[in-house]
C-alpha cells in the first residue's frame, strides 16, 4: 500500500518533468544566485562537510556540477527518472557520484548515517508542507552525528490550501514557524535561518524564501 503522500508528490513530479525548465536554469543567472561568493547560499554552503553529500531533488545536476570535484562521495536524488538518467549521462565516469530515484518524500535509498551533509536548492520551495515535514523527519536517519542539512524552502504564507502554481514564483505554502516546528519535531537543531526575497524588477517578492541550516545532534 502506498503512502498518502504519493498523490501529492505525483502532481509536483509531473510539473517538473520538462527539459525546458532545466535548460533555462543552467543559464548564468540560474547559477550565479546560488554560487557567487558572498551570497546567502554560498556562505551557508561553506558550513557543510563535503565528505559525503546528498543533493536532494537534483534535477539535471546544475548545482552538483558546481562542486563535484570538491566532494568525497556524492548521492544525487530525484523523483523523476528522466532527471536521474540525465545526471547519469552528465556525470558518467565520475567515480564519486551515484544517481538514484527516490519517492519524493523521504531519502530512501540513502543508508542510515551515510551523509555528512544534505542540501536542496530551488526545489523544496515548490513542495507541499506535509512533504517538507516528511523529508525533515527522515533527515536525521541519513545524517551522521553532527551532520548538517541546508534547505532552501518557501516562506510564502498566502493562499493556504491553494495550488502552488497560482502563487508567486510557484512557491508553496510555508511559514518560518511551521518549518521550525517540523525541524524541531524531527529532532534537528536549527543553526540559522535566513529570509530573503526572490525575483527581479516587477517580479521581485520580498520575504518569500528561507534558507535554513540544520544539524543532527
Amino acid at each position: 500500500m502506498g503512502s498518502p503522500l504519493d498523490k501529492v508528490v505525483t502532481t509536483v513530479k509531473n510539473d517538473w518533468a520538462s527539459h525546458v525548465y532545466y535548460d533555462r536554469a543552467e543559464e548564468l543567472d540560474g547559477i550565479a544566485v546560488f554560487w557567487t561568493t558572498d551570497t546567502p547560499f554560498a556562505r551557508a554552503f561553506d558550513q557543510l562537510d563535503r565528505t559525503s553529500m546528498i543533493d536532494l531533488a537534483c534535477g539535471h545536476g546544475r548545482h552538483a556540477a558546481q562542486i563535484l570535484d570538491t566532494v568525497g562521495t556524492f548521492l544525487l536524488l530525484d523523483v523523476n527518472q528522466t532527471n536521474i538518467d540525465f545526471c547519469q549521462n552528465r556525470f558518467a565516469g565520475k567515480t564519486n557520484v551515484r544517481c538514484e530515484l527516490n519517492n519524493g518524500y523521504d531519502l530512501q535509498p540513502a543508508p542510515a548515517e551515510s551523509a555528512s551533509s544534505i542540501y536542496s536548492y530551488d526545489a523544496m520551495v515548490h513542495f507541499e508542507p506535509d512533504v517538507v515535514g516528511a523529508y525533515l523527519m527522515d533527515i536525521p536517519r541519513v545524517l551522521k552525528p553532527s551532520g548538517r542539512a541546508l534547505l532552501h524552502h518557501s516562506l510564502y504564507s498566502g493562499n493556504p490550501g491553494g495550488h502552488y502554481a497560482a502563487n508567486p514564483h510557484h512557491r508553496n505554502y510555508m511559514t518560518s514557524d511551521l518549518f521550525k516546528h517540523f525541524a524541531l519535531r524531527a529532532g534537528l537543531m536549527i543553526l540559522s535561518q535566513e529570509i530573503f526575497g526572490w525575483g527581479s524588477g516587477s517580479n521581485f517578492v520580498a520575504g518569500i524564501d528561507g534558507l535554513t541550516l540544520l544539524e543532527r545532534s
